[in-house]
Formats: structure tokens, sequence, C-alpha cells
């Protein structure tokens, strides 16, 4: 599944559950859980905190993959 794939069924199944993610972390922290292994393996140094910040450096990573063909 491609990223932005999976964030939109992230966000649609996240309304349902709004008691699971407590604060934006936790949120952060699911999405990554969540994420195929080859990007998250690449993110979980990174440390990023915030939802927003890891969405769009998943979409980043994901596009690198695709222009060197590893997607």
């Amino acid at each position: 599944m491609m990223v932005d794939q999976y964030e939109a069924k992230f966000v649609k199944l996240f309304r349902f559950t709004p008691r699971l993610v407590e604060n934006w972390e936790d949120e952060a922290k699911r999405f990554l859980n969540g994420l195929r292994s080859d990007i998250k393996g690449q993110l979980v140094p990174l440390n990023l905190k915030g939802y927003n910040e890891l969405y769009k450096q998943v979409q980043l990573m994901e596009w690198d993959l695709i222009i060197r063909g590893q997607t």
C-alpha cells in the first residue's frame, strides 16, 4: 500500500477510535507502527514526535524510493 493510501485509511479509522490516541505523539506512534518496514526502519532513528512532521517525512522517503526504482 502506498503511503498516501495508508494515511487516508489511518485517518478514516482514527475517527472511530479517538480514545486510543490521547495526544499527537500517540497518533504519530500508531501511524509509524503501521508503516511498511522498509520505510519504518529509516524513520525510527529520527524520533519524529508530531504526526504531520512524520507524514511529510514518510512521503519524501517513499518518493525517493520510487525515484530510485525500489518500490
